[in-house]
C-alpha cells in the first residue's frame, strides 16, 4: 500500500544515518556540483586549509578554490579524502548528499574488506545459497534509485543490484566465480559499489525487511531435497526477472504458511508439477497462491510456476 510503502521508505533513510552502510543505496558517482550547501558544510568544518591540506592530502589550493566556489565540481574521491583525514561523522541534520554518498563509499569499502574474510571461511555451497537468498531479498523499495535518488537528490544510474545483476547472467557468473576462484569474485563484485554493497549484505545484517526477506528465501532452499537444491538454482537462473520476482512472493508466501495445519488443501492442478519437482508439501503451496489478491496475479503466478516446472524438467539435476 501506498502508507506502508511511504513508512518504509522513510525508515530506510532514517536508518541510513544511524552507521548501517547496509539500509541505504551507494551511487556510483564520482563528481558533484560544488554547491553553496556543499561549502557551507566544509567551511564548519575547515578552521585551517594548511592543517586540511596536511590531514587529508588534498592540496591547499584546491581546498581554497572548493571553498570560494572557483571549482564548479568536486570529486567523490577529494571527499572522501576530507571524510577520512577530518574523521566527520554522519549526523541526522546538515549532512549534503554528497557527503553522504562518499561515506558510504567509505564504509561499503571497510565492509566488503571484510566481507572477504568471512566469505573465504564457508563452503562453496553455503556461498551459493547466501548469494542467491540474498538476491531475493533486494527490493527496489528500500536499495533502488526511485527511494534514494529522490531522498539525496541525484540524477545518477536508475539501476539498483538486482538490475546489475540480473543482467546478461551476471547472477550466474557471480554464483559460479564464487564455488570456483574466490579471488575472480571479489574482483568482479568490486566493480560496483552496489554490488560491493550487495557482498556485504551478503555476511552481515541488512534493513530490517530485506534481512527478513533473504532469511525466508534461505529457509526456503532448505526444506528444498538435497538433489532438488541444485535443480532449483539452475532454474531460477534460466528464467527471466519478471518470473524470478514472481517467484519470489511464492516462496516468501510458502514458508510462511509451512506449518501444522488441521486441514490440507489441495492446490490448483497448474501449481502440482511443480509440487512433485522440488518435493513441496501441498498446503502451504496452495495458501502462498490464494495469498495473493487478484486473479490476475495469481493466473501470472501459476504461469510462470507451470514454465518453471517445464524448464526445470528439462535440466540436469548435477553439474
Amino acid at each position: 500500500s501506498f502508507i506502508s510503502d511511504t513508512i518504509l521508505t522513510f525508515f530506510s533513510f532514517v536508518s541510513s544515518w544511524e552507521g548501517s552502510v547496509h539500509h541505504h543505496d551507494i551511487h556510483d558517482i564520482s563528481v558533484y556540483e560544488n554547491s553553496e550547501y556543499l561549502r557551507d558544510f566544509l567551511g564548519k568544518h575547515i578552521s585551517s586549509l594548511s592543517f586540511t591540506s596536511k590531514s587529508t592530502g588534498v592540496a591547499r589550493s584546491k581546498l581554497s578554490d572548493i571553498l570560494k566556489g572557483r571549482t564548479k565540481k568536486v570529486r567523490g574521491d577529494t571527499l572522501r579524502r576530507l571524510i577520512r583525514g577530518l574523521k566527520l561523522k554522519v549526523t541526522l541534520v546538515d549532512l549534503p548528499p554528497p557527503m553522504v554518498n562518499e561515506w558510504g563509499k567509505v564504509k561499503i569499502k571497510e565492509s566488503f574488506s571484510e566481507a572477504k574474510v568471512k566469505l573465504k571461511k564457508l563452503s562453496a555451497e553455503d556461498r551459493k545459497i547466501l548469494i542467491i537468498s540474498t538476491y531475493m531479498g533486494e527490493t527496489p523499495l528500500l536499495h533502488g534509485d526511485r527511494t534514494s535518488e529522490k531522498c539525496l537528490d541525484f540524477k545518477g544510474s536508475k539501476k539498483g543490484v538486482r538490475d546489475i545483476l540480473g543482467a546478461k547472467d551476471k547472477l550466474g557468473k557471480a554464483i559460479l566465480l564464487s564455488c570456483q576462484d574466490l579471488e575472480e569474485f571479489f574482483l568482479f563484485m568490486g566493480k560496483s559499489f552496489k554490488t560491493m554493497r550487495f557482498t556485504c549484505a551478503m555476511m552481515s545484517n541488512m534493513h530490517p525487511l530485506l534481512e527478513a526477506r533473504r532469511d525466508l528465501a534461505k529457509a526456503f532452499i532448505k526444506v528444498l531435497p538435497e538433489v532438488q537444491i541444485q535443480r532449483f538454482f539452475k532454474t531460477y537462473l534460466s528464467i527471466d526477472e519478471k518470473s524470478r520476482k514472481i517467484i519470489d512472493i511464492f516462496i516468501r508466501n510458502y514458508i510462511r504458511y509451512n506449518k501444522r495445519w488441521a486441514v490440507k488443501l489441495e492446490p490448483p492442478e497448474s501449481l502440482k508439477p511443480f509440487l512433485e519437482i522440488l518435493k513441496l508439501e501441498a498446503t502451504p503451496t496452495s495458501l502462498a497462491f490464494f495469498t495473493l489478491e487478484e486473479d490476475g496475479e495469481r493466473n501470472i503466478l501459476a504461469e510462470v510456476i507451470s514454465n518453471f516446472a517445464n524448464l526445470s524438467k528439462t535440466l540436469p539435476e548435477q553439474d
